[in-house]
């Protein structure tokens, strides 16, 4: 999770993530929370089985290392 609080040009840290959600992202999807950059996926526990999880959690953290430089640009860490 990582606070949007302070940063100058919004409109282009959310293109930035608007931009890895179609490229870098392959389960889930950066989203806000208040005032927070997260990451996020929706996975039916009923069929869940282990290789999906861990897919879903593989893309996630690789998302998340991804777009983490680019985080850096607009002042957040």
């Amino acid at each position: 999770m990582v606070e949007v609080t302070g940063v100058k040009e919004e409109a282009k840290l959310f293109r930035a993530l608007l931009e890895a959600n179609a490229r870098d992202v392959v389960h889930g999807a950066f989203g806000l929370e208040d005032k927070a950059i997260v990451v996020v996926d929706t996975l039916e526990a009923e069929y869940l089985d282990p290789v999906e999880l861990q897919a879903s959690v593989d893309s996630m953290a690789f998302a998340a290392a991804t777009i983490l430089p680019r985080l850096q640009e607009f002042g957040l860490k």
